[in-house]
């Protein structure tokens, strides 16, 4: 049965029988970055040598290059030349729109997510531009190589349309009706069974890792770190990396704070876990904080976070969601500090009005700026707290971490 499935994924692209680079391309409203990083970190416990192209700068072999347009295109030649083996692409939709992609030019494709399904998401504006970005990702998919969906999201699920390439979905649960279609039409997807993360191909089926053992999602608490997960290993299975090196990776992978900045990074600080994230709108936060919720053994939850972060469409259902999930909020109004717009009166009072709406609101300390916003936290964390940063000034709060943490 193992051998069956590894079998299955088939060798990287011969450049001068398909005359096509082995080129990654990776789409989606969010988890581009994880899922690329992480991809990345199974390849290189498989020997493989790699460019990656993310929202932080273009690496080769694990350096980061000075640049972003000229090293990436050095790096295709050097790919097209033999000397690295693969090059990941996360693509940003906007650029993707405007430019365009070429038609049948990436071996390998991964979308992420839409809305998650959520319908007020899917009709604000920017949704347009990621919809038209993601069909051109799908397009641009090589017909001899594939395709990896989120058949959790039905937009992304949907996009499969767009390519003659294999497709392999991924699921959080293996009942999920477009992975037992898939399935029984004896094609491969990867989902999770009895809590284990499980490679599929028709009736065979390979358990590859617990996901409590996902180190990005602690414990497997965090759903949407869980699915990047999933993405990344359909599309290492595909490349012909093996379970046993999969389940290694995952184990050891976390959020890098150096090359994903804001991206979920987990910190460990006098016995608490403190995470570095980031609100891109109601349903990322509404994710983020329900993950967290579900994190077990927590004496408490903190959060800080400034209101000028938020749109004010958003501020009372996140204000909401932060009632309903901490034991206390520290906000501060640095934004000023940094140059930005101070909140508006009515963005703060729609927040604050939310959070004490709550059946047991939590303990609200308003502070000055973001510093004082961090010392406090760092001052009450015990053993067994759970702390969340949204933060204004991610280079402030990324050294003011990891400087108590290497004490």
């Amino acid at each position: 049965m193992t051998n069956t499935l590894e079998q299955t994924a088939p060798p990287l692209p011969r450049r001068g029988a398909l005359r096509l680079l082995p080129l990654v391309a990776i789409g989606g409203r969010w988890g581009k970055t994880t899922t690329a990083r992480l991809l990345e970190a199974m390849l290189q416990r498989h020997a493989m040598s790699l460019a990656v192209w993310t929202d932080q700068g273009v690496w080769v072999n694990g350096r980061k290059q000075r640049g972003e347009l000229i090293p990436w295109g050095e790096a295709l030649r050097t790919l097209a030349g033999g000397e690295i083996d693969l090059a990941i692409q996360e693509l940003d939709a906007r650029t993707v729109v405007a430019a365009g992609l070429p038609p049948a030019t990436y071996s390998l494709g991964i979308i992420t997510s839409f809305c998650g399904n959520d319908r007020l998401c899917e009709a604000e504006g920017r949704a347009l531009t990621e919809r038209q970005a993601q069909l051109a990702i799908a397009r641009a998919i090589n017909p001899q190589g594939a395709l990896v969906l989120n058949a959790d999201d039905h937009v992304v699920a949907d996009e499969g349309d767009q390519t003659a390439a294999e497709l392999i979905y991924y699921s959080v649960a293996r009942s999920n009706p477009i992975v037992r279609a898939h399935l029984a039409a004896g094609k491969r997807a990867v989902t999770i069974s009895s809590g284990m993360i499980v490679l599929c191909e028709g009736r065979r089926s390979q358990p590859v890792v617990s996901t409590r053992e996902v180190a990005i999602a602690i414990g497997g608490s965090i759903v949407f770190q869980v699915q990047n997960a999933l993405a990344a290993v359909a599309a290492a299975w595909h490349l012909g990396v093996p379970p046993t090196e999969i389940a290694a990776t995952l184990c050891a992978f976390t959020s890098s704070p150096t090359g994903m900045p804001g991206a979920c990074n987990q910190f460990t600080i006098e016995g608490a876990t403190v995470i570095l994230d980031r609100f891109h709108d109601a349903v990322s936060a509404r994710v983020l904080i329900r993950g967290l919720r579900k994190v077990p053994n927590r004496r408490r939850r903190i959060v800080v976070l400034s209101e000028a972060q938020l749109p004010p469409v958003n501020a009372p259902e996140i204000g909401r969601l932060l009632g309903q999930s901490f034991d206390q909020v520290i906000v501060h109004h640095d934004s000023i500090q940094q140059g930005g717009a101070p909140a508006a009166p009515a963005v703060a009072k729609a927040l604050l009005t939310s959070i004490a709406r709550s059946k047991i609101p939590p303990i609200v300390n308003g502070v000055a700026d973001e510093s004082s916003a961090l010392a406090r936290l760092l001052q009450q964390l015990g053993p067994n707290d759970l702390a969340l940063i949204l933060a204004t000034d991610r280079r402030l709060v990324l050294r003011t971490l990891m400087t108590h943490r290497a004490r």
